[in-house]
């Protein structure tokens, strides 16, 4: 008897381990001396993890990694890639350009005075634009725009009336820039000119956008989490259950949102309308930034960086594979089903892509797909078990192009 008992107990100890391996962070970063890391990019191929003069590369979802000298002493602040160029954002380096993948680093800052602080970048289309400072004088220098791979700058200022612009944020064509005094101005024109976009915003300073759902976000110092749906018009709080307002990175993945802080990292599976804390197996709670890739979410933190399985989180998954000639959504598999099925859209060319489900009644019921998408075949695994039996219709739009495919949960 007390050998079945000890067999029983042992099996027990194994399903609760296995339980909690499946569904906790794991640290795969975690030899960072001189303060951490401080941000994270991916190109499609490459993890990239950036923290004083060093960035560290992994081609294997942060498994191995190998560490690269920027060639500055300079903190690492933002990391975007455009195609094969890999741009960073530095404290005191201004920006800097790796062609093959972080091996080797130049200077890019034609235009730009040094030394000089670059915060945030974003890519729109062919442009790349970033914030940046003047650190021989303090003095803010607004938004800086390349067309040509980072080869040259110039200001793109026109009606931007504050320039301590310290984030950036791309939603479809528009681009925001967020403000130290709390401002956010909105560019229809890729930052031709600037307008204000902000109301209900009361905090000193914007620090970070990010796109989930049908929304915008904003991370706001001493003043929690925002919310527009109608390009910046007006904004509203959207804090409930989020007990720390220290942001170190905020970030929209399917139809979830993250925001990381020094208590660890928050999720928010409505739209900002309440959050919890998903800090499992995370040890070092100051989280943030984050990024994301076809099958891990990562956090950057003061020790290192930790993953989890983006199948914790997202009830739908998108997984990018090649390059396709022509835009298309194929019929979902099964079909029936109950209540998780796959899709699988294709598109030839980079660009916004939206992808949603509506009811008989044409009412939205699911907000799959809202952003930038690469050049290739995406499957995106959706799970629909919180609504009823019934036909529903799901809609591809990528530019000027739109495709249906009608759709049956059966429970």
């Amino acid at each position: 008897m007390k050998i079945v008992f000890r067999v029983l107990a042992l099996i027990a100890c194994l399903f609760l381990l296995a339980d909690m391996s499946a569904a906790q962070w794991v640290s795969c970063l975690n030899t960072m001396p001189n303060g951490g890391v401080s941000s994270l990019g991916y190109d499609g191929t490459n993890l990239y993890a950036g923290r004083v003069q060093k960035i560290h590369v992994s081609a294997n979802q942060g498994l191995t990694w190998t560490e690269r000298d920027i060639g500055v002493n300079s903190n690492i602040w933002t990391i975007k890639n455009s195609g094969t160029n890999i741009f960073i954002g530095t404290y005191g380096g201004g920006v800097m350009l790796s062609t093959n993948s972080g091996a080797t680093w130049s200077a890019a800052n034609s235009g730009i005075p040094t030394p000089a602080q670059v915060q945030s970048i974003v890519i729109l289309g062919t442009s790349i634009f970033a914030t940046v400072t003047d650190m021989s004088t303090g003095r803010a220098l607004g938004v800086y725009r390349s067309t040509n791979n980072g080869a040259s700058w110039a200001t793109v200022n026109t009606g931007l009336t504050n320039l301590t612009a310290v984030s950036l944020a791309v939603s479809g064509t528009d681009l925001y820039a967020g403000c130290i005094s709390g401002l956010v101005f909105l560019s229809t024109n890729n930052g031709t000119n600037w307008t204000p976009a902000g109301t209900g915003l009361t905090v000193q300073t914007i620090g970070g956008f990010t796109v989930c759902g049908n929304g915008l976000f904003a991370a706001a110092v001493n003043g929690g989490v925002f919310r527009t749906t109608d390009k910046g018009a007006s904004w509203s709080q959207v804090t409930s259950g989020l007990t720390d307002w220290n942001f170190y990175g905020l970030m929209g993945c399917g139809t979830n949102l993250f925001a990381g802080t020094k208590k660890g990292v928050f999720l928010s599976t409505n739209s900002g309308a309440s959050w919890d804390l998903a800090n499992t197996g995370l040890t070092d709670k100051t989280a943030g930034p984050f990024v994301v890739t076809a099958t891990h979410i990562f956090a950057a933190t003061e020790t290192g960086v930790w993953k989890r399985p983006l199948s914790d989180f997202v009830a739908a998954t998108l997984v990018q594979k090649d390059v396709p000639y022509e835009f298309k959504l194929e019929q979902n598999y099964p079909n029936p089903f109950n209540p998780t099925t796959s899709f699988e859209f294709q598109v030839p060319s980079s660009g916004f892509v939206s992808l949603k489900v509506f009811n008989v009644l044409g009412i939205e019921v699911a907000t799959l797909v809202n952003q930038e998408c690469r050049p290739g075949f995406h499957t995106l695994r959706w799970n629909a078990s919180g609504l009823p039996s019934g036909i529903y219709l799901c809609w591809l739009k990528a530019g000027t192009f739109t495709q249906t495919q009608k759709v049956v949960l059966a429970k």
